[in-house]
């Protein structure tokens, strides 16, 4: 659990505190971090494309942050991708990548593991630039907002894809429970989510400062997902050791991870 002294950081500190390539080179440095964590959640999201039963070319990344592996995956079968960030400091980050500037995140080693993983059909340079073309559009989004893409008005997506966003945005589980059914409108009846959670966690460090993690669990998540009117769900879950180190710090007390699939009604 986090210790009392720390200072938590919130969502609302994310555009003045947090550092978007820190955070990439701490915890996504390379395809192998957290012993293959990275690699182990692609392969999932890869194969539920792979063999889901959806349709519709549009696909939404709810609260990317500052990453692009989801959206690489997810350029294997969806040409019009739409990163929804709330950060801008984030947003910034994945529009360099998207420009190919050069202070720009080198996503090679997971572009290369997504290759693999689509039988070596191209080389990874033909993938990069199928990748930025997939994605459509970058913006802001608020999860707390009941149109959390205000001030946009957009149809409803045929799937959404969120990551490790909203037990980094929620404090409280009753906040946790508007924002999954903020999160569901933006989806078509019929659509598909595919969300990654974190269980148990409290804090998560990058470069010593400490945000806040609403702790979760498998059952509360689920219901969340009934409530706001999702059928057919799906966990694929491990349960790792509750401490991450680097570099002698504990950086987070998660308990577990999951991937959750989920159709609307």
């Amino acid at each position: 659990m986090a210790s009392a002294e720390r200072t938590l950081y919130s969502v609302e500190d994310y555009n003045t505190v947090f550092n978007p390539q820190g955070y990439i080179k701490e915890s996504y440095g390379t395809v192998e971090h957290y012993e293959g964590l990275s690699k182990k959640l692609l392969e999932i999201v890869f194969q539920y494309f792979k063999h889901g039963s959806f349709s519709g070319p549009r696909c939404l990344d709810f609260g990317c942050g500052p990453v692009i592996h989801l959206m690489a995956t997810a350029s294997c079968y969806f040409n019009d991708i739409t990163a929804a960030e709330f950060a801008s400091n984030n947003r910034r980050e994945i529009e360099k990548w998207i420009k190919n500037e050069p202070d720009a995140w080198d996503w090679s080693g997971y572009i290369n593991y997504i290759c693999e993983l689509d039988g070596n059909k191209e080389t990874c340079e033909e993938r990069t630039e199928k990748i930025r073309q997939s994605i459509k559009d970058v913006i802001p989004c608020d999860v707390f907002k009941s149109n959390p893409l205000e001030p946009r008005e957009v149809d409803p997506y045929d799937v959404i894809m969120t990551s490790l966003c909203l037990e980094a945005a929620c404090m409280d589980r009753e906040q946790y429970k508007m924002a999954v059914k903020n999160v569901a409108s933006l989806l078509k009846s019929g659509g598909a989510l595919v969300a990654f959670v974190i269980l148990g966690q409290t804090f998560y460090d990058v470069e010593g400062k400490y945000y806040h993690s609403l702790s979760l669990d498998k059952p509360f998540v689920v219901k969340c997902l009934e409530e706001a009117d999702f059928i057919d769900i799906e966990t694929v879950q491990d349960l790792p050791l509750q401490e991450v180190h680097l570099d002698g710090r504990v950086i987070s007390d998660y308990e577990g991870w999951m991937v959750v699939t989920a159709k609307k009604k």
